[in-house]
Order: structure tokens, then C-alpha cells, then sequence
């Protein structure tokens, strides 16, 4: 076949962050090198002394004298490498990148080290040689016990609290020693003295030998927090004012059996499952040929997800719409299964799916990049609480299979943290250092 010709394949464009530049309508026009600004001359003024009151002019020669001409000039022009990737005008200080609260240098100890078993039964012995006489449970006393007699019980309390000192003195964390400390918090312990020296002992009890700043303050080279102990990050909800609670509730319907078996299955309770983000994405009709004819139903795909890490897949089946739509979606709520998300927002690297004839690849992206695939895979990524991602599907665009395939993709990502483990190396996140905990 000499005489035809083969035409080449028309590449396809990759996902970039940048948008498409595409050529003006118009003819174009070199923007002319800015000049020497020079000031208002005096037709000038008088136009704006014509529009603006005294005091606004006033505030317009002060902004004259205050600002550079030749900044203006040279603003936003910088080509060299520390040059900014974003709009500042750098007139603002930020607390955190600018001025970060840190420890003094001072609170570092090179010999700072963990107590011993026996350091930490001196400290349990210190607390209880502090406890008075008339700090102890009363004990009647009943003489000297017989060969074969019932001793006494010891108190439950004290040895509620000895379990306690083993375990709690043993932990690096004063979260994890505040958090078992609490749990023992009761009435019974409350109305007793001793039992506020025990709780002050616990919470401020010293798990280190050393330098008492470097365990309680110590020096960082990570960001501080920006919130302390106890502040709330958002602002408190203001709760809805209900004038007649009784006549406004309104008596829930009885659930069916199929949902009663869903929250058997999961454990979640009616709320939770409705605060789900459940969608069909796809339905269509099918026939099956007996012997008795044909029989038509109804074929729906859903997903679910909780919008922060769970995403499920159902199919669901029926010669009624509304009851393969309600298998669809119950299934997929069984079927969530949880999912890597790095930062809570995108993908750890790029991974591939393949279901029958469909293929995809799912690429990580900056923030702000946004979700920039089909359908079918922007509603599970908005399921699964993906905010950054971008697709390309290859092959065949079949519906199910590209649903599907999404989601082997989405469960194929690797932890970083189990590569370094199983390589027998330290992951460290420098984010934190070079940005000052800003990162986003």
C-alpha cells in the first residue's frame, strides 16, 4: 500500500499546574519598559482636587511621599532564585514564620537520660512516706491474726494506685500520664486529701535524670504550636436555641430491617450513617433471557465515604429502582475501607489501577491544584476527602471499571513510614524546620 499515508498519533497533554496559554485574538503588543515615575504636575492635581475632598488629598500626598517611585518601578520584577513564588508585600509580620516562641538554648542536657526501675520505686517510695498518718484509710485493728485466719484486704484504692505508678511512671509522654490519670478521676477519690497529692505527684512526677528544664521545656528545632493546651482551634458553635423541644422533636420513623442489619454490621448509629456522603454514580438497565422470558432490573454502582479517609464501592440489583439503589448504597457503606492521605488532602506519589480493559494513573499535586480528572473519579475523591489530584484514564472508560479501578488505586499506596521500617531507616519530615510549621 505505497500510496497511503499513516498518520502520526496525536499526543495527549499532561496534567500541569500551569493553564493552557493560548494565542491572543488580538494582535500582540509589547508592554513598554516603564519609565522614570515622575510626580503630579499641577493640571493633574487640579483634576484630583476636583474629585476628592481636602482630606483625601492630604492621605493621596502623603502616600506620594511615603512610597518610593523607583520601588514601584522595579516591583514584582525580581528573576533571581530567592526571588517569592507568591504575591507579599512583606508589610506584615507572621507570629509563626517571623517570630516563633521557642525554649532558650538553655534547656538542652546532653546527659539527660530515662530513671531506672529503681529510681522510679524511690520516687513511689518518697510519695508515700509524704502521706500523714490521718491521710490513711481507717483499718480497725483487730490484733494479731491466727494460724489459718482470714487476713485483711488491702484497700482497692491503693492498689488501684500502685498499678497506676508502674505503668504511668514508665511513659515518655505526660499526655499519655494525664490521660491514664484521668481515667482514675472519681467521687470517691475526690473527697479524700490523699488523693490530691497522689494526682499532683503523677502529672508532675519526673520520668528523667537531668537538667529539670530539658523535660519540661526542652529546646526544638521544630515550630512551636499555635494554639496551647486547652485553646479551641475554631470557634465554638453556638448552639440552635429551641423554644419547645418536646413539640418540635418529631418521633423518628421506625428503621427498616435492612438498615437495622447495616448498623449491626458497621457499628455505626443513624446519625452517623446519615452524616455519610453516599451517591449513585452510575445506573443502567439489564435483561436476563430465561425460560420464562425476559426479565428486566435495574443495576446501580454508589459510593461512600466519611470525607476523611473511607471510601466503599456497592452494586446493587433489582426489578425496582428504588431497592437497587438502597442495596447499592447500603453495600457501599459496608464496604468502606480506610485509605492513605498525605496532608489530608492528596495521594502519597502516583500509583496505577487496572480493572478488565481500563487503566488509570492518579498523580499527586500541590495545594490549591484542585481536583482535575473525570467524573466518576472527582465523586470519589470528593467521598474519600481528596482535595488535590489529578487522572488520566487510558484504554477503556468503562463506568464500573473506572470506578473500581479508582479505588485498587487509591488502596495500593505505600506508607512511607513502613518503606523506611522495612529498609531499617528514620523518616524526618524537614517541613517543619525550613518552614516554621507553615506549610499548606
Amino acid at each position: 500500500m505505497g500510496g497511503m499515508r499513516t498518520r502520526a498519533p496525536i499526543p495527549t497533554r499532561q496534567f500541569h499546574a500551569s493553564p493552557l496559554h493560548l494565542k491572543p485574538r488580538t494582535k500582540n503588543r509589547k508592554r513598554k519598559s516603564m519609565a522614570k515615575i515622575e510626580p503630579y504636575t499641577k493640571d493633574e492635581i487640579k483634576l484630583l482636587e476636583e474629585r476628592y475632598t481636602p482630606a483625601q488629598m492630604a492621605a493621596v500626598k502623603a502616600g506620594e511621599l511615603a512610597v518610593d517611585p523607583e520601588h514601584l518601578r522595579n516591583a514584582q520584577r525580581r528573576q533571581d532564585p530567592w526571588s517569592l513564588q507568591y504575591l507579599d508585600d512583606l508589610s506584615k509580620v507572621d507570629a509563626v514564620i517571623d517570630n516563633p516562641i521557642r525554649a532558650p538554648h538553655s534547656n538542652t542536657d546532653p546527659h539527660l537520660r530515662l530513671k531506672t526501675d529503681e529510681e522510679l520505686d524511690e520516687t513511689l517510695g518518697e510519695y508515700v512516706q509524704s502521706i500523714e498518718p490521718n491521710e490513711w484509710p481507717d483499718v480497725q485493728d483487730s490484733g494479731p491474726q491466727r494460724d489459718g485466719a482470714a487476713q485483711e484486704t488491702p484497700d482497692p484504692l491503693i492498689q488501684k494506685r500502685i498499678e497506676l505508678m508502674q505503668t504511668v511512671l514508665t511513659e515518655n509522654s505526660k499526655e499519655d500520664i494525664e490521660e491514664k490519670a484521668g481515667r482514675m478521676w472519681d467521687e470517691e477519690m475526690k473527697a479524700n486529701a490523699r488523693d490530691e497529692k497522689f494526682f499532683d505527684m503523677v502529672l508532675n512526677a519526673r520520668i528523667t535524670v537531668g537538667k529539670e528544664e530539658a523535660e519540661r521545656n526542652p529546646r526544638s528545632a521544630e515550630a512551636p504550636e499555635l494554639f496551647v493546651p486547652g485553646e479551641e482551634t475554631l470557634k465554638p458553635k453556638r448552639k440552635k436555641k429551641q423554644a419547645n423541644k418536646g413539640a418540635n422533636e418529631e418521633q423518628e420513623e421506625e428503621a427498616s430491617p435492612a438498615l437495622l442489619r447495616l448498623m449491626q454490621m458497621t457499628g455505626f448509629n443513624r446519625k452517623q450513617i446519615s452524616g455519610l456522603r453516599v451517591k449513585t454514580v452510575y445506573d443502567h438497565q439489564v435483561t436476563n433471557q430465561t425460560r420464562m422470558g425476559k426479565i428486566n432490573k435495574h443495576y446501580m454502582l454508589s459510593i461512600a465515604g466519611n470525607s476523611h479517609g473511607l471510601i466503599g464501592v456497592g452494586e446493587g440489583k433489582s426489578e425496582e429502582s428504588g431497592e437497587a439503589r438502597i442495596q447499592s448504597q447500603y453495600r457501599a457503606i459496608r464496604n468502606m475501607q480506610p485509605i492513605l492521605r498525605y496532608e489530608d488532602r492528596t495521594i502519597f506519589g502516583d500509583v496505577k489501577g487496572k480493572v478488565g480493559a481500563t487503566e488509570l494513573q492518579l498523580y499527586n499535586r500541590p495545594p490549591g491544584f484542585g481536583l482535575r480528572c473525570q467524573q466518576y473519579i472527582w465523586e470519589i475523591a470528593r467521598a474519600a476527602g481528596i482535595s488535590d489530584l489529578a487522572a488520566k484514564v487510558t484504554r477503556s472508560r468503562n463506568p464500573m471499571n473506572t470506578v473500581k479501578a479508582t479505588v485498587a488505586a487509591l488502596m495500593k499506596q505505600k506508607n512511607p513510614e513502613d518503606v523506611a521500617r522495612a529498609r531499617g531507616r528514620k523518616m524526618v519530615d524537614v517541613r517543619k524546620v525550613y518552614y516554621a510549621g507553615a506549610m499548606g
